[in-house]
């Protein structure tokens, strides 16, 4: 893995409940999105939309709950309608499909959301034969930027469809948006997913990582001890530190079970914003 640029520090939520790490979702997109807005007013763009990438796992479950939560569910229908959902990654299977990223955003969140339906960037199902044209594809439709990735992390570390040791971890493998990978160590094999290079480059606010349980305890100790020593994926798929984007860590207290106390108290946030 190659990285040159100095990335953004992460903090970390702990979270004191499952309850409490979908408030602190439902509080974290809310004020980016708010923020967003806020500075989207003084432009001359009205058209210009708040483009939030997903991943699949548990993190749809997770997001779905939270859009149920205060703040979150005080959004207005008019508000939600200026949210564009992207996929940080997505499996090359059709729509319905059990495996789908899509299918699963879609019964957690997008079928619940007020107003109009969502306007959401899903693979061209016509191409999920050859992950090469459906990357490309993907990339002409989707925004060329991402506001906020929601990122969840596998007990190997991987986030996205970026995998430990695998060539698209390192950072200068492409400069495209999203990227093909055929040899996913992940059933299906088939993908596409952000490049390590657009999450590094392409973030405007936050990557914000969801990450629960004592599977993950190992590699977040990795993360936050040895940080992009590591090698791990969810390490180095940070935004860069020149682009004032932020990486956020929402986890509980099983996945960070075997970080040092001292260590974890140099990134902890409080509930506060």
């Amino acid at each position: 893995m190659s990285t040159t640029t100095a990335l953004a520090t992460p903090t970390v939520y702990v979270a004191q409940s499952p309850q409490d790490v979908d408030a602190r979702l439902s509080v974290r997109l809310a004020a980016l999105y708010r923020s967003w807005s806020s500075t989207n007013k003084h432009t001359t763009n009205a058209n210009e939309k708040f483009v939030v990438a997903l991943s699949g796992g548990s993190l749809p479950s997770v997001l779905g709950r939270a859009a149920a939560l205060s703040p979150l569910a005080d959004l207005a229908a008019e508000d939600w309608s200026k949210f564009t959902w992207t996929f940080a990654d997505e499996r090359c299977v059709a729509l319905d499909h059990v495996d789908s990223n899509y299918a699963a955003c879609k019964k957690a969140l997008f079928d619940f959301l007020p107003g109009p339906a969502p306007t959401v960037v899903a693979i061209n199902p016509a191409l999920v034969h050859d992950s090469t044209k459906a990357a490309q594809e993907y990339a002409s439709r989707a925004p060329k930027h991402v506001d906020v990735a929601l990122l969840g992390m596998g007990p190997d570390g991987h986030t996205c469809s970026l995998f430990p040791g695998h060539p698209l971890m390192d950072s200068s493998a492409s400069a495209e948006m999203y990227v093909a990978i055929d040899d996913s160590p992940k059933p299906p094999q088939s993908r596409i997913t952000l490049s390590l290079h657009a999450v590094q480059h392409k973030v405007r606010a936050a990557v914000v990582y969801v990450a629960t349980g004592a599977s993950k305890a190992t590699v977040m100790k990795k993360i936050l001890v040895e940080d992009v020593k590591s090698g791990l994926p969810a390490a180095a798929a940070v935004p860069v530190k020149e682009s004032g984007a932020t990486a956020e860590w929402i986890v509980d207290a099983p996945a960070v079970a075997d970080v040092p106390a001292d260590v974890l108290a140099g990134f902890a946030v409080s509930a506060k914003l």
